[in-house]
């Protein structure tokens, strides 16, 4: 209470005063800093209290999450997005400590049968306006959002397969994209190397620069589990990824309202953690097939390159490898 009586005080004095003014902005975000605190430990303190009271612990969960739907414009896209089961960032969190050994639970029964929930397999997709007009539906980018339960779950097994894709030297080692202490930055340089040290070697450089259209939606699930079966995963692992990709679903949501749901029979799945990495599977063999082509990628976007002291050398082996590409 003293902090928000000092906030007014100074709210008061702000209009005149420079100082007061600053001050008071910093007072302002401690004070909400604070309030939103005890209301975070308070709620979780009724989760706890009331753990095996089902109908009060619903009941305690309904003042958590927002009563009524927020009504957004298609271009809007909430900051603490839901999927189709309601379930907020926020809200898990503050649940956590009553339903965690639920949800271990679950997630171990997903990993020892081999099979992926099929809740978490439905998105949420929210159209999110880029440019020009609103009447065209290109000029919409899909927001996919899906259940926060799944989060735990992908995360735990992402970690698990990349520390198995990182010991092995399983992924290309010019992709940059999506893995960690590799950027956009570390890509730049070592392309620039490469092609300094040719130019320092008097030969001329040659580039394609490539973006592969909605080259997350087309990704072949039967291709991509054969590709997965290749790099040594037990039989296990191949049936919870098989899982993991067929049967998903998706729903758009505009102002409030829901589309029916469409299956998904190609593409890797849109907003999730395991989705990125599996694209990477998907194309990791892509500078095996280029012939003398370099290939220097960052997730969907290719840079493929040659260098020589012949300019048609340089076209024809750039040509050759475009070709593969189609």
């Amino acid at each position: 209470m003293q902090q928000i009586r000092i906030r007014d005080r100074l709210k008061s004095r702000s209009k005149s005063n420079i100082l007061a003014r600053v001050m008071y902005k910093r007072v302002r975000n401690h004070v909400v800093k604070l309030i939103n605190n005890a209301k975070s430990n308070y709620f979780i303190q009724q989760i706890m209290e009331n753990k095996d009271n089902v109908k009060n612990l619903w009941k305690v969960l309904k003042r958590v999450v927002p009563i009524t739907p927020l009504q957004l414009q298609p271009q809007q896209i909430e900051v603490d997005a839901t999927g189709l089961d309601g379930i907020s960032i926020r809200l898990l969190k503050a649940a956590l400590p009553a339903i965690s050994s639920s949800l271990v639970n679950i997630y171990n029964a997903s990993i020892t049968s081999g099979i992926f929930p099929d809740e978490f397999k439905r998105a949420k997709v929210t159209p999110c306006h880029k440019k020009e007009s609103t009447h065209e539906r290109g000029n919409f980018r899909p927001i996919s959002v899906l259940s926060m339960l799944s989060k735990p779950l992908e995360r735990h097994v992402s970690l698990s397969f990349c520390e198995h894709l990182r010991s092995h030297d399983l992924l290309y080692l010019n992709q940059s994209g999506f893995r960690s202490h590799h950027s956009c930055e570390t890509a730049l340089i070592n392309i620039t190397d490469k092609w300094l040290k040719a130019m320092d070697d008097g030969e001329l450089i040659g580039a394609v620069f490539m973006d592969f259209s909605k080259a997350f939606d087309l990704v072949n699930h039967d291709v991509l589990l054969r590709k997965l079966a290749k790099y040594h995963i037990s039989q296990q692992a191949l049936q919870w990824f098989t899982s993991y990709l067929d049967g998903r679903s998706q729903q758009c949501s505009v102002l409030g309202s829901l589309s029916s749901s469409l299956m998904l029979e190609r593409g890797v799945p849109q907003g999730s953690i395991l989705g990125p990495i599996l694209f990477s599977i998907y194309i990791n063999d892509l500078p095996m097939s280029l012939g003398e082509a370099n290939a220097d990628i960052y997730a969907d976007d290719t840079t493929l390159w040659s260098s020589s002291k012949s300019c048609d050398e340089i076209q024809q082996t750039l040509q050759n490898a475009l070709d593969i590409t189609e």
